[in-house]
């Protein structure tokens, strides 16, 4: 297996994407974030999504050239229009419109509409804990990546809707929790193609009567419920973060190396 730095990696990421129609900033945000993915072990979310992403944009479902825009906002939230841009590009310009809400207000609570794959969720976490903040964001696949079926089923209802959080702690970094709703994560069994590692298949509440699928199986034909318990129950309306400002809690009387009352938006 050839071996590549991580410079050069995200310069043929990068160039890919810059001949697929993307800006040379917006390809290399993009490049970063699948490397970065890649270096520290969640190949899942790493360069493999390269090519998913060329052939989102082949298909006209990805818009490389488009940007997010505001919507509406108030003083503690905001509706972003990703306008079908890529979900990093989109991702990081939310993130920063949350933190800048929450510092200025306490709370920033922000949603996305219109916005393709975004990527690992707890590196927008790990961005707002750097911060001193806390997070809580959902994600729905807006009716994309249909693969699990509901607790006790076996169609294909919804897709993995992960949810990250994150707290500053004053320990050696922060406090970061990112999961799928399913045992095992859709991009899990991509890895499997790639030779990186096989996925977990255990916490079945259904008998297992097949074998543990392949790519092409478990995209074309098997709901991974049959492995994913009644954790693949859960679903969220769409992507949004919540993020409490440091000041806010300290406020509320709770410190900050302590979690602090969960909330959601809808």
């Amino acid at each position: 297996m050839p071996k590549l730095q991580r410079q050069h990696l995200e310069d043929i990421c990068a160039v890919a994407l810059q001949a697929a129609g993307a800006s040379e900033e917006d390809a290399r945000l993009v490049a970063d974030h699948l490397v970065d993915n890649d270096i520290i072990g969640h190949h899942s979310h790493g360069v493999l999504r390269l090519r998913e992403y060329v052939d989102a944009v082949d298909r006209g479902e990805l818009i490389p050239s488009a940007g997010p825009r505001t919507v509406s906002e108030s003083p503690s939230t905001a509706q972003i229009d990703g306008n079908r841009a890529f979900g990093q590009v989109v991702a990081e310009f939310a993130i920063g419109v949350a933190i800048r809400k929450a510092r200025a207000t306490g709370l920033g609570a922000v949603t996305m509409r219109r916005v393709k794959h975004i990527g690992r969720l707890g590196r927008y976490a790990e961005k707002v804990a750097r911060c001193g903040m806390a997070s809580i964001i959902f994600t729905c696949g807006g009716g994309h990546g249909i693969n699990q079926a509901p607790f006790g089923g076996v169609e294909r209802k919804l897709n993995s809707n992960p949810i990250a959080m994150s707290f500053p702690s004053a320990h050696e970094g922060p406090y970061l929790m990112d999961i799928a709703t399913s045992v095992v994560a859709e991009g899990r069994y991509a890895c499997i193609g790639s030779g990186v590692k096989r996925p977990r298949t255990g916490g079945s509440s259904t008998p297992m009567a097949i074998p543990p699928p392949t790519p092409t199986t478990f995209t074309m034909v098997v709901p991974s419920s049959l492995w994913a318990g009644k954790k693949g129950t859960r679903a969220m309306p769409w992507p949004s973060w919540l993020i409490y400002s440091e000041e806010s809690y300290r406020e509320a009387g709770y410190p900050a190396t302590r979690p602090i009352p969960s909330a959601t938006i809808l």
